[in-house]
Parts: C-alpha cells; structure tokens; sequence
C-alpha cells in the first residue's frame, strides 16, 4: 500500500511527498521487479540496486544500469524505454498479476522521471547544449529531475533570462530554482554579476551559505557583503568591484538597503549587474517594514539596466 500510495503520488506531480512515502520502504521486497519499482521511487541513482534472484534479473540489472548511466552522464533514454516495453510484455505473457501491476508501476515511475530528467530539460529550456551543463548535473548535490515547478519556470522562459514574478510555497524547489537560474545566467554569459536582495540579514546569511555549497569549487564568488560600519563596509565594496575584472563570476546576497548604498557609492557597479534575483516579496505586506522594502525595490529596479533579468 505504501508502495502504490507513493507512485501515486509522484504520478500525480507530487514528488516530495512520493519520497517521503517511498523512503519507508526499508523492508525486503517480493521479488525483484518490486524492489526496482521502490529503488525508481526513492531515486537513489548512484549504483543500481542489489537484486534478488530472480528470473528477470538479468534484464532489470540492465535496466537499472542504463537509468543510472543517463543520470550520471546523460546517455539517451531511448534504450531505457525499449527495456520497459519488454519488461512490461514478458510480465503480461509470463508473470503473476502482482508482477504485472509493479512492472506497470516501474515502467511509469521511470517513464515520467526521464521525462523530467535535467539532462534533457536545460538545454531545451536554457538554449544552450547538454555540454554545457554537463558539470553541473554532475554534481552530487544538483537535481538530477525538474520538479514540476521548475518545470513551469522553465516553459516560462525563465531559464533563458526572461524576467517573472515567482509566487512558490514553502519546500517546492525554491532555492534550486534560484541555483538553476543563476547557473543559466553565468553559463550563457548573460551576465558575470549577479544579485540576491532579501530583506533580513539573517535570510542573507542564509542564502549566501546554501550559494556557497552549491557553487563549491568552482569559479563563482559568493560576496555576502557585511552590516557592519560603512567605512569597512566601503573598504569591502572597493575591494570587491577590484575584482571585476578578473574572469570570475560573482554572486552578491545583501539586504536592499546595502545594494541601494552600494549603487549609490559605486554607480559603476550598475553596468556588471545583469540578474537581480529579490526574495521573499510577500514582506511587502508587513507594515512599515514591507513598504520599505517595496520602495528600495523601485529604486533599485530605475538604477539597474533595463536588459538586467
């Protein structure tokens, strides 16, 4: 039941909560079309699972070799598919109806995840080739599939440096939605600055923490200008636009009120800048604070230039 009440929900465009379910499917499975079926569900690409015995096991290790190896180096699905077709017609011809049901289940599982796979939606969505991202898929840390929210970004052009409002609940991909467009911005050479404003500095800290993680090793700077005096805080800002033009890509996290300082005291600065990335926009509507920001953000979005996203 847990099993098909997670495929149901990722079927349905709800992965998280898929995963939830399917990461308590610790126990032994059936047979071994069912533990592929559960290992398609929790989406742990790194190896392909440890199959029972079973008389379809060459075939499903075959299988689970080549998601793993389209996942890991972007090969083509196309073969994946035909395993499934056959998966699912050796099932029906000679499997028990509880194998035909998981192989139904796999077979749709993987379908949809190749379908949301990254290595076939950034290039279509960010117009540059698989090469490119290449690197960056391969990271441990990046998604591997497009939840369906990224999704929506990605048909909306945003990938490709459009601008847009994003209104997003809390744990729906936010963060990495945020990576991905940066990552697009940088690898297209739209632009080697780019800024996060959020309106405390506490969320700056945050943010500025989770970019570094997530651009670790490579050639990105991530600038957390300080709150701290504003002659130190003008000696960082001297010290940072030095380092423009260095080949080096820079992300900068600061509230609006140390980027309209910084734009101020370094109209300069205005002509690197090309995205500009303004988070939690729902503080708009809290009092004094809110209008505040609201206004910062105006200033702001009259200084910028209008090609910025």
């Amino acid at each position: 039941v847990t099993l098909l009440a997670s495929a149901s929900y990722f079927l349905g465009q709800r992965p998280g909560s898929s995963l939830v379910l399917a990461r308590r499917l610790q126990g032994e499975c059936v047979n071994a079309i069912e533990h592929l079926t559960v290992w398609a569900l929790q989406a742990d690409w790194r190896k392909p699972p440890n199959l029972a015995p079973h008389w379809l096991t060459e075939l499903l290790y075959d299988l689970s070799s080549l998601i793993v190896d389209h996942f890991s180096n972007g090969t083509s699905p196309e073969p994946i598919v035909g395993l499934l077709s056959k998966l699912r017609r050796l099932t029906y011809s000679s499997g028990t109806s509880r194998e035909v049901v998981h192989a139904e289940v796999a077979s749709a599982v993987v379908k949809l995840r190749l379908a949301g796979s990254a290595w076939t939606l950034l290039p279509v969505f960010s117009g540059l080739d698989a090469v490119a991202w290449a690197d960056a898929i391969r990271r441990p840390s990046f998604p591997k599939e497009l939840w369906p929210s990224q999704k929506l970004l990605g048909k909306a052009g945003l990938f490709a440096g459009r601008s847009g409002v994003v209104q997003m609940p809390t744990s729906a991909g936010k963060t990495r939605s945020v990576e991905i467009i940066l990552r697009s911005a940088f690898l297209a050479g739209r632009t080697r600055v780019a800024v996060v404003v959020a309106p405390f500095r506490a969320l700056c800290h945050e943010i500025a923490t989770s970019m570094r993680h997530a651009f670790k090793g490579e050639d990105v700077k991530v600038n957390e200008l300080s709150d701290a005096l504003q002659l130190d805080f003008a000696d960082q800002l001297a010290e940072w636009l030095g380092q423009l033009a260095t080949t080096t890509r820079h992300l900068m996290v600061l509230t609006p009120e140390k980027l309209l300082y910084a734009l101020r005291q370094e109209p300069t600065l205005i002509a690197h800048i090309g995205m500009v990335v303004y988070d939690e926009g729902h503080q708009f509507d809290t009092g004094s604070r809110g209008i505040t920001y609201e206004l910062l953000l105006t200033d702001i979005k009259g200084m910028i230039k209008e090609s910025a996203q």
